[in-house]
C-alpha cells in the first residue's frame, strides 16, 4: 500500500466533519459550509485580502473615471482660453491700428495756405491708443490727468486765462 492510500483509510469523514466544524467556529467563520445536492462539502470564502482589492480596484476605476471627465473639462477650458487670447490679442491690434489712424487725422496740410495744421487732442489721442506713448501706467493710466490734458489741448486759450494777471 502507497503512504497516500494509507492516509486515506485511516480517517473517518464523521470525525472530519466535526473537526472542520470546530475550525470554522475557532477561525471567524474564514471558511463556510455549502450544500450542493445530496453532497456535503466545504468551501473556502474568500480571504479578506481579495474582498479589499476588489473594493480598491472599483475605488481607483472610480477615480480614474473622474479624473478623465475632469481632463475633458481641463481641455475644453484650455482651448476657450487660448481662443479668447487670440482675440484679445486681435482686439489689442486693432486698437493700435486705430490709434494710428487718429494721429494722422490730428495733422491736416492746408494746400492753399501751405501751413500744416495740428489737432492737438487729436494727436494725443492717436500716440495714447497707439502705445506711441509707452503702457498706460502712472500719469497715462490716469484717466483724469488724461482727459484735463485733452480739455486743455482742445482748449488752449484756457492756460493763457488762467495765468493771465488780473
Amino acid at each position: 500500500m502507497t503512504m497516500p492510500e494509507f492516509a486515506l483509510g485511516e480517517y473517518e469523514t464523521e470525525e472530519t466533519d466535526a473537526m472542520l466544524d470546530e475550525l470554522v467556529e475557532a477561525d471567524g467563520e474564514e471558511f463556510t459550509e455549502r450544500r450542493r445536492g445530496r453532497s456535503r462539502g466545504r468551501t473556502p470564502s474568500r480571504r479578506p485580502g481579495v474582498a479589499e482589492a476588489q473594493r480598491n480596484g472599483q475605488g481607483i476605476k472610480a477615480i480614474n473615471d473622474r479624473i478623465n471627465a475632469l481632463d475633458s473639462k481641463v481641455d475644453q477650458t484650455v482651448r476657450a482660453i487660448a481662443h479668447n487670447r487670440a482675440a484679445v490679442r486681435r482686439l489689442e491690434k486693432l486698437g493700435k491700428l486705430d490709434g494710428a489712424l487718429d494721429l494722422a487725422a490730428g495733422f491736416t496740410f492746408d494746400s492753399t495756405a501751405g501751413s500744416l495744421n495740428v489737432d492737438l487732442l487729436q494727436v494725443i489721442k492717436g500716440l495714447l491708443k497707439s502705445g506711441f506713448l509707452g503702457e498706460p501706467k502712472g500719469a497715462l493710466g490716469n484717466p483724469a490727468l488724461v482727459g484735463g490734458a485733452g480739455f486743455v489741448a482742445k482748449n488752449p486759450g484756457i492756460i493763457g486765462g488762467i495765468f493771465r494777471r488780473p
